[in-house]
């Protein structure tokens, strides 16, 4: 049997490094130069960065023990420690009261505190994004702070917005809850745990030790560009790629695997009617633009991440690499940053100049007092199309028919976080590819092959 998976980030990686070790005959096609997706690292000028502050942190036993055996030794352990950068002042993240209070004033967040206990009387039913944060976090808080960041990050209103988001990455947290919590060691919610790992150079890693391991029983091949899936009642026959020589090839399967976002995936298959299609293309995803500076600096920052909530500061996260492994810098004298500026694709900031950009991004950060612009030695920017899927309302009835259409095909799935259009963390998309070659394997034509 041949699997061809469509796509070499965390979850096509993952499916393929456990076929290839039961011996199917795996292929996978990847459109970048570089496996791994949003989760790879990129060598620049002798240093190592990110394409933003990606961790690995699990609550699956199985999944960590994997990730700890797959990096071995060169797995790192950090300390998280984040910010928010609100009305000048810098305050931990997870929020911790005493910083939240200096930076609020006494009077503002006893205003805050009051306002969360008659919001969380006052809405009884939570229809949007922007219900759920004034019940969790109080109407001062919302209008203060979580009303901005929202639309700088997602791009649309909080009350466009389901809960769905907040539900799978803040879970049942409040503001009396976080509270309570910043007296505790540890934080139980998977996103504010107090550490992290990572491997020690780049979150890459993972990505590139699954791709050493398939490329012993199967095949990457790399700057390959899909043009159409071909199908026959209800199955998926092959696919037309474009490989890095430019040749047009039509590669054959058993079974399909894809990871590319579902719109891409629905206009690349035969025959799917224009309604669906029409549909697949209000499915929204948030694009970034990654801004790596390598510095002149010892350091800039102590912490993992800070994060920027106002509109006049063009980026949402910063991170320094050093902090969380000294291999990400080629020399002890200097450091380096990585911005995230996150957009919508072809809209005015993806099309705004690269010198422009850079220049309104270097003028933020000299205001904020972390650096000066004598001091920065090089710069490179990376644009993503794909970044985030967008839980806007209504999104689940589009995915739903897409998914039912999808289903028809017996020889298929899709998976990872543009492939099912979720919001996953890397042990979750690492999980997902190796469900799906669960299912290939105990799959008639596979059981029937084997005996």
């Amino acid at each position: 049997m041949k699997v061809i998976i469509l796509g070499a980030g965390v979850s096509g990686l993952s499916a393929g490094f456990k076929l290839a070790n039961n011996n199917k005959n795996v292929l996978i096609i990847e459109k970048d130069n570089q496996v791994g997706g949003l989760s790879k690292t990129i060598k620049f000028n002798s240093c190592l960065f990110d394409l933003g502050g990606h961790r690995f942190l699990t609550e699956k036993e199985n999944i960590e023990n994997f990730v700890k055996d797959l990096i071995g030794d060169d797995l790192l352990t950090i300390e998280r420690k984040s910010k928010i950068y609100f009305r000048g002042n810098l305050i931990d993240y997870p929020i911790k009261p005493i910083s939240a209070a200096f930076a609020l004033g006494f009077l503002e967040s006893l205003k805050s505190l009051i306002d969360y206990f008659i919001s969380r009387k006052s809405i009884r039913k939570v229809i949007n994004l922007e219900d759920w944060l004034i019940k969790s976090y109080g109407g001062v808080l919302f209008k203060n702070y979580f009303q901005e960041y929202t639309e700088k990050v997602w791009g649309i209103s909080a009350r466009e917005m389901s809960t769905d988001w907040s539900e799978a990455r803040i879970g049942d947290s409040s503001l009396w809850k976080t509270i309570r919590d910043s007296f505790k060691k540890d934080n139980k919610l998977k996103t504010l745990s107090s550490n992290f790992y990572y491997p020690k150079k780049g979150i890459g890693m993972i990505t590139d030790q699954l791709k050493k391991c398939i490329d012993k029983k199967g095949q990457v091949l790399m700057s390959t560009e899909i043009i159409s899936i071909q199908t026959e009642k209800d199955k998926i026959k092959s696919v037309t790629v474009k490989l890095s020589n430019n040749k047009i090839e039509v590669l054959s399967g058993d079974y399909f695997v894809s990871t590319v976002p579902l719109s891409t995936l629905i206009n690349k298959i035969d025959n799917v009617p224009g309604v669906l299609k029409n549909e697949a293309s209000k499915l929204s995803h948030r694009s970034l633009i990654i801004l790596f500076l390598e510095i002149n600096k010892l350091t800039i920052t102590s912490d993992s991440w800070i994060y920027f909530h106002s509109k006049k500061i063009p980026f949402a996260r910063i991170h320094e690499p050093k902090n969380w492994s000294t291999e990400m810098v080629n020399s002890s004298n200097k450091t380096s940053l990585v911005l995230e500026i996150f957009c919508s694709f072809n809209d005015y900031t993806w099309q705004e100049s690269e010198s422009v950009l850079f220049d309104k991004c270097i003028e933020s950060l000299e205001n904020l007092g972390f650096l000066k612009k004598q001091e920065i030695i090089n710069h490179k920017f990376i644009k993503i199309s794909y970044a985030y899927p967008v839980y806007f309302l209504g999104y689940k009835e589009i995915l739903q028919n897409i998914n039912q259409y999808l289903s028809r095909y017996n020889n298929f799935q899709a998976i990872g976080r543009m492939g099912s259009f979720n919001y996953n963390f890397i042990d979750s998309a690492l999980e997902q590819g190796f469900k799906a070659a669960d299912k290939i394997l105990k799959s008639k034509s596979i059981s029937h092959e084997t005996k």
